[in-house]
């Protein structure tokens, strides 16, 4: 399996659009897959509701992430950004099955 990304900016809308290929060289299918945006300690997340958006506050702004068709959920992780040193952060990701030969999830995080 290959995972390729590409991002597109849109800076008067203030939008990023990404699009994960995740190819493979054979036919298979119905294996799980988690794409994972790591975010520094200091960011604040929350799922919505009917949980098809993330609010992400980065230093009092606010922005949305979301996917078309996929399941977004926030996890705890580990932040090694300074030397010698760990702390607690989260992350966003998206998961799912794979279902066919190349498939491609669409994400998009925009300022509020």
């Amino acid at each position: 399996m290959v995972h390729a990304r590409e991002i597109e900016f849109y800076p008067e809308q203030l939008k990023f659009i990404g699009h994960d290929k995740i190819i493979s060289n054979k036919d298979i299918k119905n294996l799980k897959f988690e794409i994972r945006f790591h975010l520094e300690p200091n960011v604040k997340v929350m799922k919505t509701k009917d949980g098809k958006s993330i609010f992400i506050d980065l230093d009092g702004e606010g922005w949305k992430f979301s996917s078309d068709n996929s399941i977004m959920n926030i996890d705890k992780g580990l932040y090694f950004g300074e030397k010698n040193s760990f702390t607690d952060n989260q992350n966003i990701f998206i998961s799912g099955m794979t279902n066919e030969e190349n498939q491609t999830i669409r994400w998009e995080i925009s300022k509020l």
